[in-house]
This record gives C-alpha cells, sequence and structure tokens, in this order.
C-alpha cells in the first residue's frame, strides 16, 4: 500500500532551511513512509508518529481513510518534543 506523504508547512519550513546533505537524508527517509507508514516508533499516549533521521526526529500522523502521511513537524531531537507541543 503506497501512502502518499505531505509536509505541514512547519516541516516544509525547516526543509528549506536545512543544508543539502540532511535534506536529501530526511527526504529519503520520507519516501520510505510512504511504502511503509509504521516504520516510524508510535509516541505514547497519542495518534503521533516519530521518524528517526539521525539526530533529527520527523513528527507525523497516518490518516487510513485517505491513505496520507502528514509530516507535522522536524527537528533535532534535544527540541522536537518541546517544540511540538507548543506547535500542536
Amino acid at each position: 500500500m503506497n501512502y502518499k506523504v505531505l509536509l505541514h508547512p512547519k516541516a516544509n519550513d525547516f526543509l528549506e532551511r536545512a543544508d543539502a546533505d540532511l535534506r536529501d537524508r530526511i527526504r529519503k527517509k520520507l519516501r520510505i513512509l510512504g511504502d511503509r507508514p509504521k516504520s516510524g516508533k508510535k509516541i505514547t499516549h497519542s495518534d503521533f508518529w516519530r521518524l528517526r533521521v539521525g539526530d533529527y526526529r520527523a513528527i507525523y500522523e497516518i490518516g487510513r481513510k485517505n491513505e496520507t502521511i502528514i509530516i507535522l513537524y522536524i527537528g533535532h531531537r534535544s527540541e522536537v518534543f518541546d517544540d511540538f507541543s507548543r506547535l500542536f
């Protein structure tokens, strides 16, 4: 099953500011998510998932009805969960 991967504007902003190497590594992992949406880890007590890309994390949700994955936020592991909880 192939899911469509969509970027929230906050996640897209991060990718636009990231250096080329990091941007390529993140995009490669996001393409894998389209084929295997549960390849990340479920965040405890929530409907969200996290995907590890080196020292960075992508927070996402899986839409089963329309087969989409929405990447909500991307950030460094030391701050991603605090930033995400403030924004969402």
